[in-house]
């Protein structure tokens, strides 16, 4: 039980995040970044096992190899991007919480920490909403 006392503004601002990127998903779901069809070709070029032809001098391989798990339990192609989408914004969260906890040991104003924490909140929604794939 102290454990979640713990980590309850963890568990809060994920909560938080989750349900207003699902409220927010339905308009954006079909909504693409110039880069996005490149790095789901590349992700099925790895699938396929033609390496050669997957490695490219512009796109890095990161995105293409975290989408890979999505794309080969069919997943259709731009959910899984959105899907990853959602999950690195977590852990994004997850880091600007774990910094926002840092200064609470600091002496900086209670309303700086609460700035700096929903700050980075605001800063990961709109890159799911407005930079998708880029």
């Amino acid at each position: 039980m102290n454990l979640f006392f713990k980590h309850r503004i963890y568990i809060l601002t994920l909560l938080i995040y989750l349900s207003l990127v699902l409220l927010i998903f339905n308009y954006f779901k079909y909504y693409l970044g110039q880069d996005v069809i490149q790095y789901l070709s590349i992700s099925h070029q790895y699938i396929s096992g033609n390496f050669g032809n997957a490695i490219n001098g512009v796109w890095g391989p990161l995105i293409s190899w975290l989408l890979i798990p999505f794309l080969s339990i069919n997943i259709p192609d731009i959910f899984s991007f959105k899907i990853l989408q959602i999950i690195i914004g977590a852990i994004l969260l997850i880091g600007v919480i774990k910094f926002s906890l840092t200064l609470l040991k600091s002496e900086i104003d209670i309303g700086n920490k609460i700035f700096l924490l929903f700050g980075g909140f605001i800063i990961i929604l709109c890159y799911y909403i407005f930079f998708t794939g880029t």
